[in-house]
């Protein structure tokens, strides 16, 4: 009987053993997965937080191009309290940076709108590529 007690604990010891073998493995393949999609993932993150998927103003409604390395209009006016989209028509990659706040990367077909609620002009330019340059200026 006492030697049946022992192979139990040993048997119990032996199946303890395996499976954090087994746990470990599981988290791998799972980290291996998920590391391969976390891109997309922060992707999406990005387009929710600062670009949208859907147009919010119709083209020639407030909306600036990015095309063939340029901002088009390059010096725009608007009222206070407007929202001003940016489309990347782009082949490449754009990320506008403002004077306190910027895009993020934008691939080509995205989208990024800003709503300018106080008076001023907001001169951008493109992170990645510094020679494209542009101007809002709110009334």
């Amino acid at each position: 009987m006492n030697d049946e007690k022992t192979t139990n604990f040993e048997q119990t010891q032996t199946i303890k053993k395996k499976k954090p073998v087994k746990l470990i493995l599981i988290i791998g393949m799972a980290i291996i997965v998920l590391a391969g999609l976390g891109y997309t993932g922060y992707s999406i993150y990005i387009k929710k937080q600062t670009k949208t998927n859907t147009l919010e103003n119709p083209a020639g409604n407030n909306t600036i191009t990015i095309k063939d390395g340029k901002f088009d209009p390059k010096y725009y006016s608007v009222k206070e309290g407007t929202r001003v989209t940016w489309i990347n028509e782009d082949v490449k990659d754009h990320q506008l940076k403002f004077d306190g706040f910027e895009s993020g990367k934008m691939a080509p077909k995205d989208i990024f709108s800003h709503m300018f609620d106080k008076k001023g002009t907001y001169n951008y330019h493109c992170a990645l590529h510094p020679k494209e340059t542009g101007k809002i200026t709110v009334d």
